[in-house]
């Protein structure tokens, strides 16, 4: 691919600069606005259409240095509209500092709205935009706080496709933006084909400062120039970020400086290149002050058909990665499709150093991708990565990820991380390698890993830890069990780190020593023993070795036994250089000793039981323990002595050999007791709750709750003194609910002294009557008094309405009495006494309605009125004084005026209501408010009228249609079959009124007319349809005409005024108007002409000898007959209908004549011939129009003689491939992946063997017209 990039490199540098039948427009004004201004140029080229390719050049003063064009953040530029080339490169005079740019466009100002874009340029759904040699720079603030807004954008893609970003020797300048350059993925729709070459991003113009403009005040940072990201390509397709040659690297400064998410739909991903770009590096190569987060990052990116490194969908190559601090150099989340990243510099290094106070944490970080390698198969595309201080490569939920032939050195631990294995992969293994023997002398190297792994053998660093520095061209292949072996002289004295691939592609951590532990035993030193330690089993390491505190080697077994107190290491290495572990673990003293510095904790036993407990002893080198009772028992071998009775016990430890004892602990014994010595009662008084119950004393309550319950064994109180109760039986409980016990007293009486009371078991209420003051409450006494007792009788509203113990003479209502005495008691308050009111009537017309009656009816009516109290009631007319009704309803009336007398009989009381009046109701509005009418056509009774909706509702109503107001002529809300007429709509509602609503007159419509007298009849020639008859009108008065010819059988042979294409015969036209009225003209006879026909064309072809030869009469008639002869012998040939002969393995150059019939008429003979040769001829065409017109849809080559193709590819201008084929059936359409391409020039390389069976190889270009 390379050697086709540089090809095509020139083809590009070619078509960008060709700007043939554009048009120019030079911005010569600085101004923000107005004639010669940038916004000028823009809005002039936008409206010039998209069919050229316009030229936005730059001749500004120079007088003051370098031009700078300074917009307001409120006043954008104009969106920029497809063929735009915007070329700052063309201004005279010196670029801005070490870069390409020579005009400054800047936005600077305060902005009013935080929601909205701000940006240089934008442009959305357009296509073939390039942007060359401009410094994009922004200093944008809130007038408040100076922050910049959030959607602040050198240049803004929405939609877009064929955009060009800079190019070698044109490279832009973009600083201090959240994003630098933004592919928008807009309603719905991605940015596609975007290529950005040459540019320096985020830094200032000398390629080093960080600030673009300096503060005004001290703490002012003023305003950066780096960006929060350098690009932003959100489900963007097809990116081209850097080039192959050097010069067409970017520079990036940022936060963050690529991010790309790729698109939904995989079919819709192409590739993403990103080559020979230096993120965080200046000019100087020394790193750009700032702290990033991640240099290249790309996120649910899948390629449809994308399953290796000949189809990768992700390339990121040459990029050297650095910074003074970045989290991390390049990230892959989900990406399903196959990535490679090569020959990358990942960390800073200077004279192979470390750039001083520099990090990097991760240098490539892949989550959750399906596929893809890092390195290579081979040597020549290795990444080098140093000084991370996390992680070289960190793999997490990944599959089948290839690390092979890279160069990592000086990182952390852990060069190589694999986790989250099995989320990605189920039961499959994990890739895994063990070094287990090393000898030296023989230079054999020997280890285990999965089945029929791949093994690489590299040379670790000079750095602490195992990891990779130098691959030694050695692989070795693993067996069916996953042994593996190599002898090499040259591994000896080296130390050497291995990987293992296994066949699905997926690479295992570097190898480094490796111990289990799950089965450690560290026996202490005892009375009588020394220490050891065992259990250890080796997983990966060539040679080991115990070692104590002073480096003396004491012991080379795997289980170190007999060893005094002290700390020991095993010393696990792989070869001879950094690459080992060192193991520490510690043999303890002989410390028989029990600890109590946790705190001893001492539970009392409770109620009697064995709950018991004391914990917070600890045995300290002991091997057995035990807790002993006073008589020396063993009652637990637990550390936490529980369960036990009140009594007294000591701890016991032991080593083996000697035994330590605390001293005696006591427990002691906790239950709940009252004691009611003391009790006292006060009596309540005045039927108040002014009682209580005091002088119990209470013991052993530390764990017990206290209640008080009355005789129904509620909870009154939960304190010691039972306070303001009531007279009645209470009972005093206290409870140890966990232990289970308590102690309770006797149900203790409170009494009560006797209060003032009111006696009405006595008591006579006498009911009023009709609403009169009648009634009466008498026969009431008191009992308890004291002295003078005074009374008084209350209503409902609280008025007083008496001051004796009898009421009397009262209307209807509620009543207490009240007594007061002289005692200190509260005034007693009777229950409520309820005088009734008897026999009174009432009538509530609240919901009365008054229905008028008809027209021509008496359905005058009287409904809702309530009536209440009554025996029996009567409604009266009183016009006529007749009674009519004898319900509290009353229906069927005439107008007139009507009363309702209400009656109780058992009280004698009666009501009489208002006086009602029923008039006479008027008819009920309604109107027609739509109705479809169609007058009569074709002299046919046919015209209908249709009421579609009234002004009321139809069920109300009746109706009948009139014929000119006399004769009836229908029912309902339409008629049909009408003749030309006036018609109307009588409508009758409920009360039998009628009315008029509607008249509408029928008239009938005018047939439609046909004019003969202009036609012209032509005949037809030989049989071919040239026939037509033309010049016949028609008129209709009621709207568009419908024309069908028909020949003499009745078969439709047009649908036109003019037909045309007819053979000889007879015709007729038949016309028919929107009503289908029709008419059907005279008879046309169409004549048939005999003629000369003119010869057939054909092509004269040449093909190599002895090969077959096909003639092709251009253009052929249709039912025409065709035959070739042999122009030397005129022998017939062959013969057909097609035009096309296909002659056997022709061996010379032979002519040949073609004629063809046509009816009755005959064709002058056509010449034609077939040379024959010996080469090969491939003819390609320089233009195509893939427009589904059928005429030069497809890129097609064509072969004359022998060619057998062995490869075809076709690449756009920045060498990217777009179709491949070695089939020369398969022709390109214009298409990649099912999507059309835009119009432009590209170029092909095409290879194959010739007549000769000599490599034939041809390249060029061709024009993509649509």
């Amino acid at each position: 691919m390379r050697d086709h990039l540089i090809y095509i490199s020139v083809l590009i540098t070619l078509f960008c600069y060709s700007p043939a039948w554009a048009d120019t427009f030079v911005v010569n004004s600085a101004l923000p606005t107005g004639a010669g201004s940038l916004r000028d140029a823009i809005e002039k080229a936008n409206a010039n259409g998209t069919a050229v390719t316009d030229y936005i050049t730059f001749d500004l003063p120079t007088r003051r240095g370098p031009a700078t064009i300074l917009l307001a953040p409120n006043n954008p530029l104009p969106a920029l509209t497809s063929n735009i080339i915007i070329d700052g490169s063309t201004q005279t005079g010196d670029a801005y500092g070490i870069t390409d740019a020579k005009v400054a466009v800047a936005i600077q100002g305060f902005f009013t709205d935080n929601s909205r874009y701000y940006f240089i340029f934008q442009a959305t759904n357009a296509t073939n935009i390039q942007i060359y040699g401009l410094f994009l720079w922004a200093q944008v603030g809130d007038r408040t706080t100076g922050q910049p807004p959030q959607h602040l954008y050198g240049i803004n893609l929405r939609q877009c496709s064929e955009v060009i970003i800079g190019a070698p020797g044109k490279g832009n300048l973009i600083s201090g933006w959240a994003r630098a350059v933004y592919a928008e993925y807009f309603r719905g729709a991605p940015c596609h084909h975007i290529t950005v070459q040459s540019n320096i991003m985020g830094v200032k113009e000398d390629g080093i400062s960080t600030t673009l403009i300096a503060g005004t005040r001290p703490g002012d940072p003023g305003t950066p120039a780096t960006n929060d990201y350098c690009l932003y390509f959100d489900r963007a397709t097809d990116l081209f970020i850097g080039g192959e040659a050097p010069e067409q690297g970017n520079r990036f400064s940022a936060l963050n400086d690529v991010y790309c998410k790729g698109h939904p739909d995989p079919a819709l991903n192409d590739s993403i290149l990103i080559i020979n770009n230096k993120l965080g590096i200046d000019v100087n190569d020394d790193m750009v002050a700032i702290n990033s987060v991640t240099g290249i990052h790309i996120e649910a990116y899948n390629k449809i058909n994308s399953v290796n490194r000949a189809d990768a969908g992700i390339i990121i190559r040459k990029n050297y990665i650095a910074g003074r601090s970045r989290n991390i150099a390049i990230s892959l989340a989900d990406v399903q499709s196959y990535f490679a990243i090569e020959q990358n510099l990942i960390g800073g290094e200077k004279r192979n150093l470390p750039i001083r106070n520099t990090t990097m944490g991760i240098g490539i970080n892949i989550i959750s991708c399906a596929m893809g390698i890092i390195g290579d198969t081979r040597p020549g595309n290795e990444n080098r990565i140093r000084y991370c201080n996390q992680f070289a490569v960190h793999l997490y939920g990944n599959s089948n990820i290839t690390f092979r032939y890279n160069s990592t050195y000086c990182n952390a631990k852990r060069a190589v991380a694999i986790e989250n294995w099995a989320a990605a992969n189920g039961a499959r293994p994990q890739p895994f390698i063990t070094v287990n023997g090393l000898n030296q002398a023989t230079g054999t190297i020997r280890g285990t890993t999965l089945p029929n792994s791949t093994v690489d053998l590299y040379t670790d660093d000079d750095c602490p830890n195992c990891e990779g520095k130098t691959h030694l061209g050695i692989i070795a292949i693993a067996d069916a069990t996953g042994q593996w072996t190599y002898t090499d002289p040259s591994l000896t004295g080296k130390s050497i780190v291995a990987t293992a691939t296994d066949p699905q592609g997926a690479t295992s951590e570097y190898s480094a020593p490796l111990l289990e532990d799950d089965n450690l035993l560290i026996t202490p030193v005892s009375c009588n023993a020394l220490g050891a330690i065992c259990g250890l089993k080796i997983i990966s390491g060539a040679d080991w070795e115990w070692r104590d505190i002073t480096g003396i080697v004491v012991g080379r077994d795997t289980c170190l036994t007999n060893v005094p107190a002290g700390t020991y290491t095993l010393w696990l290495p792989v070869g001879s250089g950094s690459c080992q572990e060192e193991f520490t673990f510690i043999v303890p003293a002989n410390t028989l000793d029990i600890d109590s510095s946790a705190g001893i904790i001492k539970t009392t036993a409770r109620c009697n039981k064995n709950n018991g407990s004391i914990c917070g002893l600890k045995a300290v080198g002991a091997v057995s323990w035990s807790w002993e009772d006073a008589l020396g028992n063993t009652i637990s071998t637990d550390m936490c002595l529980t369960n036990v009775p009140a009594g007294t016990y000591r701890f016991k430890v032991s080593d083996g050999s000697c035994d330590k004892f605390t001293n005696f602990y006591t427990i002691t014994n906790v239950s709940p007791d009252i004691d009611i010595t003391n009790l006292r009662t006060q009596i309540t008084t005045c039927n108040k709750a002014n009682g209580s119950i005091t002088g119990l004393t209470l013991s052993g309550m530390n764990f017990s709750t206290p209640q008080w319950i009355d005789e129904n064994r509620n909870i009154v109180a939960t304190t010691t003194d039972l306070l303001n109760i009531a007279a009645g039986r209470y009972k005093f409980i206290v409870l140890d609910n966990t232990a289970g016990c308590g102690d309770s007293t006797n149900w203790i009486t409170v009494a009560a002294t006797p209060a003032p009371a009111l006696v009405v078991s006595a008591v006579q209420v006498t009911h009023a009557t009709c609403g009169q003051a009648n009634g009466n409450i008498f026969n009431i006494t008191t009992v308890n008094t004291t002295g003078l007792v005074e009374a008084l009788w209350v209503d409902e509203s609280g008025a007083v309405v008496g001051n004796d113990l009898s009421l009397l003479s009262i209307k209807a209502g509620k009543y207490r009495l009240k007594i007061k005495d002289r005692s200190t008691c509260d005034t007693v308050v009777s229950a409520p006494f309820v005088v009734l009111d008897n026999g009174t009537v009432t009538l509530d017309s609240s919901t009365l309605t008054v229905t008028n009656a008809g027209c021509t009816r008496n359905n005058g009516s009287i409904t809702g009125m309530k009536i209440a109290g009554a025996t029996f009631w009567q409604w009266h007319n009183l016009t006529t004084s007749q009674v009519v009704g004898n319900n509290p309803e009353v229906s069927q009336l005439p107008a007139g005026s009507y009363q309702l007398w209400a009656t109780n009989s058992i009280f004698n009381c009666q009501v009489k209501s208002h006086i009602y009046n029923i008039g006479i109701a008027p008819p009920l509005p309604v109107a027609v408010t739509r109705a479809v009418v169609k007058d009569a056509a074709c002299n046919q009774p046919n015209g209908s009228i249709t009421v579609n909706d009234l002004s009321n509702d139809q069920s109300l109503f009746s109706f009948r249609w009139l014929l000119d107001s006399l004769t009836q002529t229908g029912t309902g809300l339409s008629i049909s079959n009408l003749n030309p007429a006036t018609y109307f709509l009588i409508a009758t509602d409920t009360n039998g009124c009628e009315q008029s609503i509607y008249k509408k007159a029928i008239v009938m419509q005018a047939l439609p007319a046909m004019d003969e007298t202009g036609a012209v009849i032509r005949p037809d020639n030989c049989g071919f349809g040239t026939g037509s008859i033309a010049g016949i009108t028609a008129t209709s008065a009621v709207g568009a005409l419908q024309y069908q010819w028909y020949n003499n059988t009745n078969i439709p042979v047009g649908q036109q005024a003019t037909v045309t294409g007819l053979q000889a015969g007879t015709y007729h036209l038949v016309i028919k108007d929107i009503n289908g009225c029709t008419l059907k003209s005279s008879e046309f006879s169409i004549p048939q002409v005999i003629m000369p026909l003119p010869a057939p064309q054909c092509d004269n072809i040449t093909i190599p000898r002895n090969t077959d030869g096909t003639l092709k009469v251009r253009n052929p008639r249709a039912g025409a007959t065709y035959a070739l002869y042999h122009a030397g012998t005129n022998a017939l040939i062959e013969q057909n209908q097609t035009g096309s002969f296909t002659l056997k393995k022709v061996p010379e150059d032979t002519r040949y004549y073609i004629i063809y019939q046509a009816g009755p008429c005959t064709s002058e003979p056509g010449q034609v011939s077939i040379k024959v040769i010996d080469m090969t001829k491939l003819d390609i065409p320089n233009t195509f129009t893939p427009n589904n017109d059928g005429i030069n849809d497809e890129f097609r080559i064509g072969v004359t003689g022998y060619f057998k193709l062995n490869a075809l590819k076709i690449f756009n201008r920045w060498g990217q491939l777009v179709f491949e084929s070695k089939d020369l059936k398969l022709v390109w359409n214009g298409n990649k992946n099912g999507q059309l391409l835009p119009v432009a020039t590209y170029y092909w390389v095409i290879e194959g063997i010739d007549l000769n069976g000599k490599l034939l190889r041809q390249s060029g270009s061709v024009t993509l017209i649509r």
